[in-house]
Parts: structure tokens; sequence; C-alpha cells
């Protein structure tokens, strides 16, 4: 586990400005080359799994207003902080969903993200926790369904366990393809930061204190 957040107490002001349901992504819909939401027009819509906190996907939503901006956790308390941090910001294009990523990312119309962000996802590497590993072809194959025609995947983890995992799990799918030459992920977070956004989470800033190699993964689609 990423470790125990206290108990989060947030008004209903808040919660009504940036929290929404799992029935409600079903509202986020595509016309043409835009997305539509809550009576609002945006130019793309970005989704973080493993939104955590919201240290990331607040920032995005920050510096990219003209970007709808949807993070996904099942920790309510991490979501509640998250919420907290929109509702303070008053970023109206920034809404939190407290739900397995699995049944959301179903609720989304099909072709409709430029950009899916999993980060730093809970690695479960207990055998008896295998059914709780977020980054398997089922969910790659889901979030193909939901991306546009040039949207990417981006997986960013630092655990070494895990990014054996996510090997493994792209070794025989067909959906994507590496954007890199090299392959599916590169290390040099100052490359990456050049081509896609990139915001520090506190998770990011830790595994660069404590020396870790950060990969970052970007999957192609192949549409």
């Amino acid at each position: 586990m990423k470790g125990r957040l206290r108990n989060v107490k947030i008004t209903e002001e808040a919660k009504n400005f940036s929290l929404i349901s799992k029935e409600k992504i079903k509202d986020i819909r595509i016309e043409g080359d835009k997305i539509y939401f809550e009576e609002k027009i945006f130019d793309d819509l970005v989704v973080e799994i493993c939104s955590g906190t919201g240290d990331f996907l607040t920032q995005y939503a920050f510096f990219n207003p003209e970007t709808l901006c949807l993070g996904i956790d099942y920790a309510e308390n991490a979501i509640f902080r998250a919420v907290k941090k929109a509702y303070q910001k008053q970023l109206d294009n920034c809404k939190f969903c407290c739900n397995d990523a699995n049944a959301a990312i179903d609720l989304l119309k099909l072709d409709c993200a430029t950009l899916v962000y999993i980060n730093f996802p809970d690695p479960w590497p207990k055998r008896r926790h295998e059914k709780r590993r977020l980054v398997t072809d089922k969910l790659l194959y889901k979030i193909y369904n939901i991306l546009k025609k040039s949207g990417k995947c981006i997986i960013i983890t630092d655990n070494e366990w895990y990014k054996d995992f996510i090997d493994y799990q792209l070794r025989d799918i067909k959906l994507y393809r590496p954007y890199y030459s090299q392959g599916w992920f590169i290390t040099d977070n100052q490359t990456f930061c050049e081509q896609f956004p990139f915001y520090e989470s506190g998770y990011f800033k830790k595994a660069i204190s404590a020396g870790a190699t950060v990969r970052f993964y970007v999957l192609d689609t192949q549409k």
C-alpha cells in the first residue's frame, strides 16, 4: 500500500464542485473534436488512474484549463484530499471519482480521451493480492477503447517488481505499439517531460529522493 491517510473531512460544497459519481461519468460526451460535460466545452479529455491525493491532476488542470481532467482512485480519503485541492483552486475542469478503475473506464465513451495516465499504481506483489493488480492486459484493452486515434496510455512506476510485471503484460499485446524507438519506456524524466505534460506528485518526489529509477511507459495506439 502507498500508506494510509487519516480521515479527511470536506464540505458538501467541495464535493458538489469536484466529486462525481460513477454514473455521472456517462455524461462526458464527445461531439466532433470537442468534449462536453456539465454545460461546458473542452478541447481534450485527460484521465488519471491512481490519481491519489490529486497532486498531479490538479496541476494539470491548472495549467491546461481547456482540458477536462478526470481522476479515478478507489481510496476515499485520497480522493477527498484531491477534491479539496481542486475546490480550493476553483478548478472547474478537474473532477474526481472514487471507484474501481475497470468499472469507471467502462462508462466512458469510445475514442474520447487524448491521454490516460496511470501514475505509480500499487504493485500488490503478493500472490494473494493478484486480483488487485491494476496494470493488466484487461485494463489496457479497456483503455485502448476510450483513447482517440492519436491517444497515448502512459504508465509511470518506480517499483522494480511491478516493472517486470508490466513488461510481461505488454509482451503479447497487439493493440499498442511502443512510442519510443528503443522500446516501451524511457527512464529520462527530462526527455519525457519535453514530450508529454508531467507534474510532480508526492510519489514522484519520494521516488527521486530515494534514488529510485522511474520508468515512463508510453503506449501508442494503432488505430
